[in-house]
């Protein structure tokens, strides 16, 4: 693993960075650090879909490890995929200490992309992607319908207190 950290950071040489890497994985194959490592070197050379697929296997051995989900912010910043990169960096702020080079790194990219998206996608898709994961996450659907004659600009009616099998904004 320090081999590999020696090559892709002080030679800039991802080829023999893999090969260390491959080598510590036979050693231990959950490694998390090494598969972060890995999914990051194949995002610096561009091969984002390899790159993801290490990466998701890093969070599956240790999700609260904040460098994985930086990684795959980038992956997704090299993508133009704004909504999964803003994501993937509340969840490395979420557990970085606050006055550390990643965490400022992390705000940075999250801001640039909470930008992104303000410019490139519109409050229907905001809400209807938003709405979607709200529904498989709860597995009940929701239903938006205007309402002139509220004073608040939205109302909530959840579907257990209402006793129906959705819920209404």
């Amino acid at each position: 693993l320090m081999m590999g950290n020696i090559f892709a950071k002080y030679k800039k040489d991802t080829d023999t960075a893999l090969q260390y890497y491959n080598q510590a994985l036979v050693a231990n194959p959950e490694d998390f650090i090494t598969l972060t490592n890995i999914g990051t070197q194949l995002a610096q050379v561009g091969r984002l879909a390899e790159a993801e697929k290490f990466l998701n296997k890093a969070l599956s051995q240790k999700s609260d490890y904040p460098n994985t989900y930086m990684s795959l912010a980038l992956v997704y910043n090299i993508r133009n995929d704004y909504l999964p990169c803003f994501m993937s960096c509340v969840a490395c702020l979420e557990l970085t200490d606050t006055r550390s080079t990643l965490y400022s790194s992390a705000l940075s990219l999250q801001q640039q992309n909470a930008k992104k998206i303000v410019e490139t996608t519109t409050i229907d898709a905001l809400v209807s992607n938003y709405q979607q994961q709200l529904v498989q996450q709860g597995k009940k659907e929701i239903k938006i319908e205007a309402d002139d004659t509220l004073k608040t600009a939205a109302k909530i009616e959840f579907a257990e207190y209402y006793n129906r099998p959705y819920h209404l904004v």
